[in-house]
């Protein structure tokens, strides 16, 4: 038996004790069918990308055999609750499935991945785009004549380094490899696994605090299925055991970011009680869900602060046969809990999970592949969540969401040894950060060069700027432009 531990994710713990817990219950909406027809539209994916409260326009993308063949397709969420008309991405006569799709903050648009049969043989191809512009041309980014496929894709706030993992058979056996690209070239080809065993269905995630990459999947190396992990900081690490050696099974792994997007957590379900439940390891491992029945395939959201109501920071969604079909549930933190997202007589599976920020509300957007209209079709449901401290606003008709001045309360505030410190420009401009003590003395400038358009962040330590630790007590942070300034009181306690 897997070891379960108390209930506690490694960067909740503090969050619980800061939000505030308000009586009630929030609820999903009903269902919204995301695609139409009689033919099928399947195995959906969405973008994620939170940032302190700011969580960015939304990008679906899914397989459809629409036009007699299977395709890419996509829709942009930029308000809330409506969705753009469907754009192809892929319209070659073979097939294209099994997409993953990342923005691209730097570049203010979406990646997409998926594997492709245009070739005589799958391979791995990429596209870029947005509601505006589409998607440029798909380019090939395997070259083997076996089979890849299963591609993940993950973009870094921090360069923009595009990062693509998949799983090949190119050595007679099946292995996970990687390629990135840095704004100009793709890498070269590096595979992360090299063995005789079947590694599969690879995930993967960027980091920023120490800069790295984080890289997720099963492997049955073990006589049984088993998740492992690798890191890349120049190389990729040897893989290592990310579930525990024994004779149970761990499958369908997930990342998830943590708002910051300095670390963050796995998922997976494990038949380890007799039948499949969810569990999630982000420093400990903990049993999510405990149910005489299958719950499989998760997918969660790590949202940011603060949370003006009551709120989730985080939520995790998957599809369980408990009530007999197999339907989507919810698990979210403070004061909500297990909500079932949809109980149609059909079947609802493959769910993800996304959420965009507009005029201070989060909408958590759970959607999923349902066959309750006689063939598969794509449908969502959302919960409109209150924050506060977002100062961004979507435009109608799905426009680019505009970027303002802003400077965000640093967290974690109050701070002992270190803290972060957001802040927004709309333009490409001279930006200092400065901390001035309670006398209007200048202590430590963390930031006085110009800087790209768009969300940054920077650390401090609680030194000045020889290096020594200053006394306990109340800061403040500046933050200037030649168009802009704003201050935030900041509390240090050594």
């Amino acid at each position: 038996m897997k070891q379960t531990k108390i209930f506690t994710f490694f960067f909740l713990i503090s969050l619980f004790s800061l939000l505030p817990k308000k009586a009630g219950s929030q609820t999903w909406s009903s269902p919204v069918a995301l695609t139409t027809g009689t033919l099928s539209d399947r195995n959906p994916a969405v973008s994620v990308f939170i940032a302190v409260t700011l969580a960015r326009p939304v990008c679906l993308c899914w397989e459809t055999d629409r036009n007699g063949n299977w395709d890419i397709y996509s829709r942009f969420n930029y308000t809330g609750t409506e969705w753009s008309s469907p754009i192809a991405v892929t319209t070659d006569p073979d097939s294209d499935i099994n997409c993953s799709v990342a923005y691209d903050t730097c570049r203010s648009l979406w990646w997409c991945a998926w594997q492709s049969k245009r070739d005589g043989n799958w391979n791995i191809y990429v596209s870029s785009g947005d509601s505006l512009s589409g998607w440029s041309i798909p380019t090939r980014i395997s070259s083997s004549s076996a089979t890849e496929q299963n591609p993940t894709i993950a973009v870094s706030t921090e360069d923009s380094t595009v990062w693509v993992v998949w799983e090949s058979d190119s050595t007679g056996y099946w292995n996970i490899y990687s390629r990135y690209y840095n704004g100009t070239t793709w890498s070269s080809i590096m595979p992360i696994t090299a063995d005789t065993f079947k590694n599969a269905h690879p995930k993967i995630a960027t980091y920023t605090v120490p800069s790295r990459v984080f890289a997720v999947w099963e492997s049955n190396r073990d006589g049984n299925w088993n998740i492992y992990q690798s890191v890349y900081s120049g190389s990729w690490s040897p893989p290592a055991p990310f579930t525990t050696a024994d004779l149970f099974n761990d499958l369908s792994p997930s990342l998830v970011s943590d708002f910051t997007n300095e670390g963050g957590w796995t998922l997976w379900q494990c038949d380890s009680s007799g039948n499949y439940e969810i569990y999630s390891a982000g420093g400990d491992t903990n049993r999510i869900t405990q149910h005489d029945s299958a719950d499989i395939t998760p997918a969660g959201i790590s949202l940011g602060f603060p949370v003006r109501q009551f709120g989730p920071p985080y939520c995790i969604v998957w599809a369980t046969n408990r009530d007999g079909n197999y339907n989507i549930y919810s698990l979210q933190q403070m004061g909500i809990g297990l909500l079932s997202v949809d109980q149609d007589p059909s079947d609802d599976r493959n769910p993800v999970v996304s959420a965009i920020t507009v005029n201070s509300n989060y909408y958590l957007w759970a959607i999923w592949e349902s066959n309750r209209d006689g063939n598969w079709n794509i449908y969502g449901s959302y919960q409109i969540i209150p924050v506060g401290g977002v100062e961004e606003t979507a435009i109608v008709n799905h426009q680019p969401l505009t970027i303002n001045y802003h400077l965000y309360q640093n967290h974690p505030n109050p701070f002992t040894l270190e803290t972060t410190i957001f802040y927004t420009c709309p333009t490409e401009e001279k930006v200092s950060i400065k901390i001035y003590d309670l006398l209007g003395r200048l202590v430590r400038t963390l930031v006085n060069e110009s800087q790209r358009a768009g969300e940054h962040n920077i650390k401090w330590d609680g030194k000045d700027s020889e290096g020594r630790t200053l006394p306990s007590g109340v800061y403040f942070c500046s933050f200037e432009t030649p168009n802009y300034s704003s201050i935030n009181k900041m509390l240090f306690l050594k």
